[in-house]
This record gives C-alpha cells, sequence and structure tokens, in this order.
C-alpha cells in the first residue's frame, strides 16, 4: 500500500506537463494535415471520441511524415508517460528499471550522458528524448501549417482569377474616370498602360481581400476550399449537363 509522498508528485507532474505539450503539439498538426481547424471537432479536440496521442503518431508514421527512429522515439516517450501516470509502483526512474528495464536500456543507449548518479542520468536522457520529440513535432505543425496556407492562399488567387472578367471592367471602369481617355489612347500610351496596370493589380487584390472576408465570415467554409472529396453524383450531373450542353450547340 502506497502513502501519498511516495507517489513522487513533482517528478509525475513534469512528465504529465511534458505529454500535455507533446499531446497539444500532435493535435495542432493534425488538425493542419486534415484541413479541419474548427475548435469542437469531435476527434481532435479534448473529448472522449477524440483521437489518441498514439492514432495521431500512427497517421503521421503512415503516410511517411515520421521517420522509423522519430517514430520509435515518440512511442518510448509514451511508454514512459504511461508508466508515470497509470503505474503508482513506478515513482522514480529508478522504479522505471525495475518495472520497464528496456525503456532504461533504450534511454541508455538513444540519450546517453556523463551523469553518473543513476537517477540524475535517467531524468536527462528523458529530457533530451522529450525535446527531440517534441521539436520533431512543432516542425510537422510548422510544415503542415505552411501546406495549409498555400492551399488557402491558392484557392483566394483561383477564385480571383474567375472573376477576372469583372475584375478587367472594374478597372477600364477606373481608368477611364481617371484618364479620361479612350481604350485606343491607352493602347498607344505606355504610361496610360501602366496606370491600367495599376487599375487592374488594385481591382485584382481588392477582390483577393472580399474572397478572405468571405472565409472568415464563414461565407466560404473550408469543404469550398480543401476539395478532400469530390461528390461522385454531383461530379455525374456536371459531365452529363456538359454533354447536353454540346450536343446543343
Amino acid at each position: 500500500m502506497h502513502k501519498e509522498n511516495d507517489y513522487n508528485q513533482p517528478l509525475r507532474s513534469q512528465i504529465l506537463i511534458c505529454s500535455i505539450r507533446e499531446e497539444e503539439a500532435a493535435a495542432d498538426a493534425v488538425r493542419y494535415l486534415l484541413r479541419t481547424v474548427r475548435p469542437n471537432s469531435k476527434t481532435l479536440g479534448n473529448k472522449s471520441s477524440s483521437l489518441s496521442f498514439k492514432n495521431k503518431i500512427d497517421l503521421f508514421y503512415d503516410i511517411e511524415d515520421l521517420s522509423v527512429e522519430d517514430y520509435n522515439n515518440l512511442i518510448k516517450f509514451m511508454e514512459i508517460r504511461n508508466q508515470f501516470i497509470h503505474n503508482p509502483s513506478c515513482s522514480s526512474f529508478t522504479d522505471l528499471a525495475k518495472e520497464a528495464p528496456e525503456t532504461i536500456k533504450f534511454l541508455q543507449n538513444k540519450f546517453s550522458n556523463k551523469i553518473t548518479a543513476a537517477e540524475e542520468s535517467y531524468i536527462q536522457s528523458f529530457k533530451d528524448l522529450f525535446m527531440g520529440t517534441l521539436a520533431k513535432l512543432l516542425i510537422l505543425k510548422i510544415e503542415y501549417r505552411n501546406g495549409y496556407s498555400e492551399e488557402l492562399l491558392r484557392f483566394i488567387n483561383a477564385k480571383a482569377i474567375d472573376n477576372f472578367s469583372d475584375i478587367y471592367k472594374a478597372a477600364i471602369q477606373s481608368w477611364k474616370e481617371t484618364k479620361q481617355q479612350t481604350q485606343n489612347e491607352f493602347a498607344n500610351s505606355e504610361q496610360a498602360i501602366k496606370g491600367f496596370e495599376d487599375y487592374l493589380n488594385y481591382w485584382l487584390l481588392d477582390k483577393k481581400i472580399k474572397i478572405a472576408d468571405s472565409i472568415i465570415s464563414d461565407e466560404i467554409n473550408g469543404e469550398d476550399i480543401f476539395k478532400r472529396r469530390i461528390d461522385l453524383m454531383a461530379n455525374f450531373k456536371k459531365e452529363q449537363a456538359e454533354l447536353i450542353s454540346k450536343n446543343d450547340s
């Protein structure tokens, strides 16, 4: 029977905090990977239905964004965390050496140091493991976030180009109102051409801003931006309509 002061709460608390930081980094990385940044997600939030830490690590490994070494390090981190959080007999790394000797061997082999005192040496090895695995998860998060941002920007640019006819008309109108010139004069004047280019860029940027505002206000949602799947029946109907239109012409 363990007494309350046998549990080494300071060490267990430190390991729990390390675990929370890794969980947070992994969850954020998956959100950006799946293009699902909604705060009330059932699988990526803090509910009982959420994916486990191992599920997320397995996903990164399956899509080959984690090397075998990084994956094994994360699994070992998880095993150590589970021992200290769930095993009442594991209150120190010396206890861990008795409960899971293969885990201690892993720490000694992969994260060796010159500290002579066993417990302090194990703690330092664990810190090195934690820093390395957290760094990997944070890098994945940043890389997935960059991919998310780039895809979002591509959508905005493509959506703006879809409206290029309206942008062109607005630029022409602004150019005429300012310069009081005809299109022929504009075509023969280098200065006028430059002026029209400025208006074209202005209205193009204005359109991109409006699209971005629509995304922020949820008028355009994630399903419109990130095409993770194409509705099969909708695609068939589109092809049918195009075929009918082609035959009619």
